[in-house]
């Protein structure tokens, strides 16, 4: 099983593009915070891949420091760049995200971007 969820903030606002096909795709940066047993807190980054209508609904409706939960699943991906070196990406490909409201994670005032399948 491949099952990826976080709750965390917006890094940065939402960056749409549409694909050569056609296809609408947005990609988020969340922030996730730990702290393990008497230790720091440490922030992670996700990079986060949504599509079609929830890619447009994310695009729309959220801005950098908004607080979401996403499913999905990861994905790893490989390029090279313009000097031939082998670079490689891990993101999660988003089945559902939710917009939760303000910083209460537990708040009934929430939206969600429609699936995309």
């Amino acid at each position: 099983m491949n099952l990826a969820i976080i709750i965390g903030r917006l890094g940065r606002d939402p960056e749409k593009r549409v694909t050569k096909g056609g296809q609408d795709v947005c990609s988020l940066r969340i922030a996730t915070d730990f702290k393990g047993k008497g230790s720091e807190a440490k922030t992670d980054w996700h990079d986060v891949v949504v599509w079609g209508q929830s890619a447009q609904a994310c695009a729309e409706h959220l801005k950098c420091g908004r607080l979401v939960a996403v499913q999905g699943r990861l994905h790893t991906r490989s390029w090279e760049n313009g000097q031939g070196e082998k670079k490689w990406r891990t993101e999660i490909v988003a089945h559902r995200v939710d917009f939760l409201a303000g910083g209460d994670v537990r708040s009934r005032d929430r939206e969600s971007a429609p699936l995309p399948f």
